[in-house]
């Protein structure tokens, strides 16, 4: 382990937040490790990248280090960010992982996942 660095998930630990709040480094499909992740994938499949990193492992990563500190802390008043969120919470980051490195576990925790924001937003 290099000095000042964890081997959390392989993100290194998150001591700083940026002027949103969040936790970095960001993990997110919106503006983190997730969509990053996905962009670069998207690019290498099209031919547009020679993409040299393991990309499943990354995606892999982001979902680890999401459940282990959350880039963003919940709103329930606007603007609205919750866990379940695709952009800001874990849904995207499981979107990827399904997308690049899929197994039956992530496919469950998706469609729970996908599952509890329906169920907010009938009860809302």
């Amino acid at each position: 382990m290099r000095s000042g660095r964890s081997t959390r998930s392989g993100f290194g630990r998150r001591p700083r937040v940026d002027s949103a709040g969040a936790q970095l480094p960001l993990t997110t499909l919106h503006t983190g490790a997730s969509g990053v992740t996905w962009g670069l994938h998207e690019l290498a499949e099209r031919g547009h990248a020679d993409v040299r990193l393991d990309l499943r492992n990354a995606a892999r990563r982001a979902v680890e280090a999401w459940r282990e500190a959350p880039d963003f802390a919940e709103r329930h008043q606007p603007p609205v960010r919750t866990h379940a969120s695709l952009f800001f919470g874990e849904t995207g980051a499981l979107l990827v992982a399904c997308k690049l490195a899929p197994t039956r576990e992530l496919a469950d925790d998706l469609h729970t996942r996908v599952g509890r924001t329906r169920t907010t937003r009938r009860t809302s």
